[in-house]
């Protein structure tokens, strides 16, 4: 059904009659977007557990998984670079020690240093973070995507789809 010549995409007849959006995602990058959305969304749902989780151990999260993720997908190609996997590793890195620190910071500091403080409230309040969560994770998504679909287009991932 689909078909690449260098750079350029080709859709066969019955691709291009699907529904637009389908093809929109399919022509602008070369991985499908649910699984990276769900790494930059789940994390950041511990945002409804307390308010300052969604942008602390929600971004470490959203890395990390974003990280996981490419290699896990960089395993399945047959040709992968050396700069697509040192660029997941360095998100897998860079989440792991930022949730690593918020935690001990958590942990061994005062509330007054790491203002996470504990507080009671029902489930019309939690959901009332949702646009939070909703938006740091549309954030989180793209400032992991868009480095990824550099490095993954150096890398022959288009493979993938």
């Amino acid at each position: 059904q689909r078909a690449t010549a260098g750079n350029k995409l080709i859709l066969s007849p019955n691709l291009a009659k699907s529904s637009t959006s389908s093809v929109l995602s399919l022509a602008l990058l070369p991985f499908q977007l649910e699984p990276f959305a769900l790494a930059a969304f789940l994390p950041t749902c511990l945002g409804f557990w307390r308010t300052g989780y969604a942008v602390s151990y929600g971004y470490g999260g959203a890395m990390l998984a974003s990280g996981l993720l490419q290699l896990s997908l960089l395993r399945h190609t047959v040709v992968s670079s050396n700069t697509a996997v040192a660029h997941a590793a360095l998100y897998i890195f860079y989440g792991l020690r930022l949730c690593l620190f918020l935690l001990n910071r958590e942990l061994s500091s005062p509330v007054s240093v790491h203002q996470m403080k504990r507080r009671d409230a029902s489930l019309k309040t939690r959901l009332k973070r949702f646009p939070v969560v909703i938006g740091s994770s549309v954030l989180f998504f793209f400032l992991a995507a868009a480095p990824m679909r550099v490095s993954s287009g150096l890398s022959g991932f288009s493979t993938l789809v």
